[in-house]
């Protein structure tokens, strides 16, 4: 009999054990972002004169054949090119560093941070609601700023959580500040959100499925 207080304290820190893990990470918006290779920007030193240049060149080379035709624009064109070519500057090199700036930013805005899938966490952020239960909302975006994704553009994909909440919670119009908990997984989509003047697209990198949705305090 000596040792059952031994074994119901055993027993006691097994059953608490599943709790304690299920404990939520406390992130930051920075925490969604991966750690990504940065990439040269061949265009970070050309003047305004060389970027114009550089926008026409790029306009001709994807111009149809009939728009080619229009001897002003040709004129344009090859001046264009001639004065690239004079400071130095190789079209078609910056266009192949153009395509990979372009596939690394993308990277950076929509790829996961791996660490955190399948985590059990908690973010503060604010609700753009994306369908209601009654006067409950059981579904929406979670974004870092308020006024995100309205008359400004949205941000980037991993800096927005789509979110399922079965409780649903209620809010007092756009943007409500809450805390949210629960499974964070990965699965890039496009949600279409409706506002007052028009329907804006929104992709969102990361989906929670949460616990627990209370108001930011």
């Amino acid at each position: 009999m000596k040792h059952l207080p031994a074994l119901t304290l055993l027993i006691s820190l097994a059953l608490a054990g599943p709790s304690l893990a299920a404990e939520p990470k406390e992130i930051g918006w920075g925490d969604l972002q991966p750690e990504v290779e940065e990439v040269e920007n061949p265009f970070e030193y050309l003047t305004y004169e060389e970027m114009t240049d550089l926008r026409v060149q790029l306009k001709w080379t994807t111009a149809s054949a009939e728009q080619q035709q229009n001897p002003e624009f040709r004129e344009l064109a090859e001046g264009a090119m001639d004065r690239l070519a004079e400071a130095g500057h190789d079209f078609q090199d910056l266009m192949e560093k153009r395509d990979i700036l372009i596939k690394a930013r993308t990277k950076a805005n929509t790829s996961p941070n791996e660490e955190l899938i399948g985590e059990n966490v908690r973010i503060p952020g604010y609700v753009l609601p994306l369908e209601f239960d009654g006067q409950k909302v059981i579904e929406f975006l979670l974004v870092p700023t308020i006024g995100a994704c309205i008359h400004t553009p949205a941000p980037p994909a991993n800096q927005v959580v789509h979110v399922t909440y079965a409780d649903g919670i209620e809010v007092d119009g756009l943007f409500s500040a809450v805390w949210v908990e629960g499974a964070l997984t990965a699965d890039l989509n496009r949600q279409a959100i409706n506002f007052s003047d028009g329907i804006a697209p929104v992709s969102s990198t990361y989906i929670l499925s949460a616990s627990t949705v209370v108001d930011y305090e």
